[in-house]
């Protein structure tokens, strides 16, 4: 296999299983950052959860140490399908574009930076149309604060309650939002990275194929800074995924009915002020930096072990 022209079944693969490792890793703060946005607290009342450093052992005291891996089953599925339609797409969009699209290849470096936004927004948005519906069963799983809020038992029945209580489309709310927010996201994450790359290469002269500091660092930049332009839409889609939900939340403050994508926005910036927007950028911002570092350095690792295993079989 050229390491510069992965087949798209070999990114499949590498993005589903960057994916599942970057899951593992980042779970208990996107668990974190998902009760930082659903949460409205009442005036006069504080938050219940208030910063980093005090909601981990506040949830680890009430929920177990479980707690901060719940909804992880879903999560892993999300990321396994999510990682592998991400780079899958945005390989056959690279290469429809007339450019070869691999982790680190020299074609790919010179890459323009438009075509990498365009290509990796687009991919976003195919990736989160097939990965929808376990986004939303996730988000409902962690939402679930305590025994006396808890509705699903399962994932199967999880499954079973949606379909039969609000129908199929409850497995693709917040759609429009997430579609908004994933564009810019996914753009801003595959330029940024291979720009920040090909700089990396340029000033210190390292032209390997896979470089753990390189692609850690330019990660980390791409996701943090990607995350940021996003985090108001963020807010929104996992308000808009839990409604028809909202006594299993009530534990996390007030809760709110929204229409519409327009009548969240309006709701939050009338009754929370503009600051709401950015609930949860805390856990937000590390989790993004330590998840795109993380999918990026594994992503290129297992392309790059697949090249490998290819060629020593190639050779026997």
């Amino acid at each position: 296999m050229d390491r510069s022209k992965p087949s798209l079944w070999d990114s499949a693969i590498s993005g589903a299983a960057s994916g599942v490792i970057t899951r593992a890793v980042v779970s208990p703060l996107d668990l974190l950052k998902i009760r930082f946005q659903l949460q409205v607290s009442e005036p006069g009342n504080a938050p219940r959860y208030r910063h980093v450093l005090s909601s981990f052992p506040a949830i680890v005291r009430e929920e177990g140490i479980k707690g901060l891996w719940k909804g992880h089953i879903p999560a892993q599925l999300l990321s396994f399908t999510y990682g592998a339609a991400h780079f899958c797409s945005y390989e056959a969009l690279m290469k429809c574009a007339g450019r070869s699209g691999s982790g680190a290849g020299s074609k790919y470096r010179a890459a323009n930076p438009g075509v990498t936004f365009l290509c990796g927004g687009l991919a976003g948005c195919c990736a989160s149309l097939v990965a929808q519906p376990l986004d939303v069963l996730r988000t409902r799983l962690v939402a679930q604060t305590t025994a006396d809020s808890k509705v699903y038992t399962s994932i199967p029945h999880a499954i079973r309650h949606m379909l039969t209580t609000e129908g199929p489309a409850s497995f693709y709310r917040g759609l429009t939002p997430t579609l908004v927010l994933v564009f810019p996201q996914g753009g801003l994450q595959f330029s940024i990275y291979h720009g920040l790359s090909r700089i990396w290469r340029m000033a210190l002269g390292d032209q390997s194929v896979v470089g753990f500091p390189r692609s850690s660092a330019c990660g980390m930049v791409a996701g943090v800074v990607s995350k940021l332009a996003v985090l108001p839409l963020d807010l929104v889609k996992k308000r808009l995924q839990v409604q028809g939900y909202e006594h299993t939340w009530a534990s996390l403050g007030r809760t709110v009915k929204y229409t519409s994508m327009a009548d969240c926005i309006r709701q939050v910036w009338r009754t929370e002020g503009t600051l709401a927007f950015y609930k949860g950028a805390a856990p937000s911002l590390l989790k993004a930096g330590v998840s795109v570092a993380l999918i990026f350095t594994s992503y290129e690792w297992c392309l790059d072990l697949l090249c490998h295993i290819k060629a020593t079989r190639t050779t026997e």
